[in-house]
């Protein structure tokens, strides 16, 4: 079913969104941003025909909001769009934030709206657009269905998630992707250190076969030093850390959970998590 979307909150989110549904068939009515250049500029790529800063915009023929705002700032945006509602009893509203719970829309259910939450699994770019079909989208909601019906649309893949879960779901993201990138940059620190330069390659080269295996084989396709119970190298290991000391606080951490790892998955002896452990601490 072709809707009338009109979006509110330009930023990387909004772009691949809206891009991914104008694709599909639906009709983009309105944009509405912090910046209007931000906003003019999604409505060009688009053709959407009204834009700026103003939720006045926003047409009364409207069928979907889509809300791609920062998480502090949803509540507020909620107040506008009530005291000026002027949408027709059905109109579906749509928040992204992986964190904030769909029931921060229920004043609008006060209005005839139905409402949800959906949260796009992916690393969205700063300048490109995010294909979308094949991504993973966390969705709840008293309307879940229709949200669900709408990620299917766009070829992403809806799974259920239960709202008052949602800021554990969030953290798991976080060691996924944010976190991810950080333990990448400080790989880049630390090669850059040993006298490795251009390193980047090498870095995510070893990160994709490393996710690739995990991918196939979890915990069991862990390699190194603390995979082989290889006591030496871990001390090597740390010592050769003593002047970086934010990357050894992580280091220890991180062994000392592939070490519980292990020890769980059989890969390591008791004996040997013992012995890893005392080097650890």
């Amino acid at each position: 079913m072709s809707r009338n979307i009109s979006l509110i909150g330009a930023g990387r989110v909004g772009r691949s969104l809206l891009s991914a549904l104008v694709n599909v068939g639906n009709n983009p009515v309105a944009i509405v941003s912090r910046s209007s250049r931000s906003a003019g500029s999604l409505a060009e790529m688009v053709r959407a025909p009204l834009f700026g800063e103003d939720y006045s915009l926003i047409p009364e023929t409207t069928d979907l909001i889509i809300l791609t705002l920062p998480d502090d700032s949803l509540e507020s945006a909620v107040e506008v769009i009530k005291k000026d509602w002027k949408y027709k009893s059905g109109t579906l509203l749509i928040h992204t934030s992986g964190i904030k719970e769909s029931s921060i829309l229920e004043p609008l259910r006060e209005c005839g709206a139905k409402t949800a939450a959906i949260h796009p699994v992916a690393s969205f770019p700063a300048e490109n657009i995010l294909p979308l079909e094949g991504v993973h989208f966390a969705v709840e909601g008293k309307d879940k269905g229709m949200a669900m019906d709408l990620v299917r649309s766009i070829g992403g893949i809806p799974f259920h998630i239960d709202a008052g879960k949602k800021a554990l779901y969030h953290a798991a993201c976080t060691f996924a992707s944010g976190y991810l990138n950080i333990l990448l940059e400080s790989s880049l620190k630390l090669m850059g250190e040993a006298g490795m330069e251009e390193a980047r390659d090498v870095v995510t080269a070893l990160a994709k076969s490393s996710v690739e295996g995990w991918n196939e084989n979890g915990v069991g396709s862990l390699t190194g030093s603390i995979a082989r119970g290889d006591v030496e190298s871990v001390r090597a290991h740390l010592k050769s850390l003593e002047n970086s000391e934010e990357e050894l606080g992580i280091y220890r951490i991180l062994a000392l959970k592939a070490v519980t790892e292990c020890e769980t998955k059989g890969i390591l002896t008791r004996e040997k998590a013992e012995e890893l452990k005392a080097a650890l601490n």
